[in-house]
């Protein structure tokens, strides 16, 4: 009813959701801890059950960031504009958590995030066509 409906076959969905998961606990997991210690996620440095939630709301965003780009037929330079226009909401997003005290950053800056999240977004941008790509491929000589 509020969900979209399916664009993409659901191996394919599950990897964008596994890689919007994944890929950030990555980054969280190299940069929060030392020798970096650049930010801590929620009130405590170590990772508590909150840490886990808030990092299963990647996999939906990742989702829904790659589901608006093939809705909407975004190509050309208007991918651009999309990947900036969804970090802006990613570092929106963190601007709030940071307020509430979800974010502490230590050593750490906003403009690194769009920067961050630009990258990752470009790459699962990546990522996902190649996995339409093969999946496409892989039904043909089935």
């Amino acid at each position: 009813m509020f969900l979209p409906r399916r664009l993409f076959p659901f191996p394919v969905s599950l990897l964008i959701v596994l890689f919007g998961i994944t890929v950030p606990k990555l980054f969280d997991a190299t940069l929060a801890v030392p020798p970096f210690e650049l930010y801590d996620i929620n009130d405590y440095p170590k990772l508590e059950l909150m840490d886990v939630a808030l990092h299963l709301v990647y996999g939906p965003f990742a989702y829904f960031f790659i589901y608006g780009y093939a809705r909407f037929r975004i190509r050309g330079p208007s991918t651009i504009a999309w990947i900036v226009c969804c970090s802006l909401l990613g570092v929106g997003i963190e601007w709030l958590g940071t307020l509430v005290g979800v974010y502490t950053h230590k050593n750490w800056n906003l403009l690194y995030s769009f920067f961050v999240y630009g990258c990752l977004q470009g790459l699962l941008l990546v990522f996902s066509r190649l996995w339409l790509r093969s999946w496409e491929t892989t039904k043909k000589h089935a």
